[in-house]
């Protein structure tokens, strides 16, 4: 049923071994993966990076070594709302295949990366796909996303600012510094729980940083290659948080 699905998604015979490996294992190194498939290296490396900018697995950087390990049902579920965009026949596979996961595997025995690297290509996607996990974090503390915003990613993703506003809950707010809040203005008028304050003094600041529950997400959109890093770490996030909460009473 699984292989099925897999392949409704699109994903030829070795992409299935590699998936189907790493949800075994949930946590592996492409090495293993390459005993247990009897792929090569590289060609598991190729596999891989497709597997990642198509949603379906994650890297964790915050190793010595390079991690992989398939996304949570959360996270497939929320490739639903950017394939509506795309491609409207693939939203019941998806479903299908987070309820199959679901089965095998509870969804808080998914181990959850410290440091994940997103390249340009994938950094739209993984906005979208991970809204869900930074909101059920934020909702542990004063629901609100804390940060400095560069006015560079406005511009770029204005399409995905306007998607999250739409359908975020409604106890979601947002507070951030930007060396340009008068490009936020427009937006701001659609969005009031969007609060954006002008920050004398900012303009050597090049990247977007947000302080999410315990989740430090920092995006650089000023040059290409654009980038996102995203920190899993609950302490450094919560002394960031103060940081940029006492910075909003001051500026």
């Amino acid at each position: 049923m699984l292989k099925d699905l897999l392949e409704g998604l699109g994903l030829n015979s070795r992409e299935i071994k590699v998936y189907m490996a790493v949800l075994d294992k949930q946590r592996v190194i492409p090495a293993q993966i390459a005993q247990i498939t009897k792929l090569n290296r590289p060609t598991i490396y190729g596999i891989a990076k497709k597997l990642v900018a198509r949603g379906l697995l994650i890297e964790d950087l915050g190793g010595k070594a390079l991690y992989l390990m398939p996304a949570s049902p959360i996270e497939l579920k929320a490739l639903i709302k950017k394939e509506q965009e795309e491609s409207r026949s693939k939203i019941s596979i998806i479903e299908e295949l987070s309820q199959e996961i679901s089965v095998a595997k509870s969804a808080s025995n998914y181990p959850v990366p410290k440091i994940r690297f997103i390249e340009e290509r994938g950094l739209e996607n993984y906005l979208y796909t991970r809204s869900p996990a930074w909101e059920e974090s934020i909702k542990q503390y004063d629901n609100c996303w804390w940060g400095f915003q560069d006015h560079f990613f406005v511009e770029q993703y204005t399409k995905w600012i306007d998607w999250y506003w739409k359908q975020a809950p409604k106890d979601i707010v947002l507070r951030l510094l930007s060396n340009r809040a008068e490009i936020e203005k427009k937006i701001g008028k659609r969005y009031p729980r969007r609060e954006i304050k002008p920050w004398e003094n900012s303009e050597g600041f090049t990247a977007t940083t947000w302080i999410v529950g315990d989740y430090i997400v920092m995006i650089t959109a000023d040059e290409k290659p654009f980038y996102l890093v995203e920190i899993h770490d609950k302490r450094m996030a919560h002394n960031m948080r103060e940081v940029f909460k006492n910075l909003w009473e001051l500026v």
